[in-house]
């Protein structure tokens, strides 16, 4: 039922009305509690889908697509009032009351979507691979803009989003989406927030069983050459991230797009290496 029916009317209500993406996350959080956790992983292994290819799909539509990002929330309903449910709360938190109200929400609705990947996946599976979806497009944004690996990262990106199947060249696209950059820093951001409050284990980083399904984690690193993200050990992905955060040729950039991105860097690269 997760699958064949939850998935698709949120994937059609996305489609049908993009500016509620975020009630649409929720509505589809709601589903997967209605389930037990051990149901919710047998629902998504129907045919050749595994359970981390559901949570990609989820993560491009969701997050990636530039007219309904869940976790962006529009600047006319910063509040989202609905947050305020008790089951939302739980994972969420409570809404902040002061500072930057839009960044506060973003935050909470990040962390809605973690609990629903954490239905999907076992926790530390879920972690690795939010961590590193999100990475893989921070990476791309920063070091095509950045003038790290050229004008070629966004010919690639849509080369390797193109093989993943599952139609996800109709929800993402290969040029610079501001509310994609600030949903990818911000929910990665709130994972390793999560992953110290809860004691998450590293150990299992790299293990093969992750790519089943998945679309290539490759990205050109600091040198020009492509590496593979899928392999990496927390330290190495934070240090090819921050380098790419911390690159002199960004400063246009930051300047540029800093006030509609509303993404705290300092803060974000001083997470990095709790990763």
């Amino acid at each position: 039922a997760f699958e064949t029916l939850a998935w698709p009317l949120c994937d059609k209500a996305l489609e049908t009305a993009p500016y509620a993406a975020s009630r649409v996350l929720c509505f589809i959080f709601f589903c997967s509690l209605r389930l037990p956790a051990q149901e919710v992983l047998s629902a998504i292994k129907t045919g050749s889908r595994t359970q981390t290819d559901m949570l990609r799909k989820i993560f491009e539509r969701m997050i990636l697509c530039p007219s309904a990002c869940a976790v962006h929330p529009p600047e006319h309903a910063p509040g989202l009032d609905f947050l305020k449910h008790p089951a939302l709360k739980s994972v969420a938190g409570e809404a902040s009351l002061s500072g930057n109200i839009i960044a506060s929400t973003r935050r909470r609705l990040c962390r809605v979507f973690l609990g629903l990947a954490r239905r999907l996946l076992r926790a530390e599976i879920c972690y690795e691979l939010v961590v590193k979806l999100c990475a893989k497009r921070l990476l791309e944004d920063l070091r095509h803009h950045g003038g790290e690996g050229g004008v070629e990262a966004p010919a690639k990106r849509q080369k390797l989003e193109g093989s993943s199947g599952l139609n996800s060249t109709d929800n993402i696209t290969s040029e610079f989406v501001p509310s994609a950059f600030a949903a990818c820093a911000s929910l990665l951001q709130e994972s390793i927030s999560v992953r110290i409050e809860e004691s998450w284990s590293t150990q299992g980083w790299g293990e093969a069983s992750l790519a089943q399904g998945l679309m290539s984690f490759e990205v050109v690193g600091q040198d020009g050459a492509t590496i593979d993200l899928l392999p990496m050990q927390p330290a190495t992905l934070a240090a090819e991230l921050r380098a790419a955060f911390n690159s002199k040729d960004l400063a246009e950039f930051w300047s540029t797009h800093n006030s509609e991105l509303s993404v705290d860097r300092d803060a974000l690269v001083s997470m990095l290496s709790l990763m």
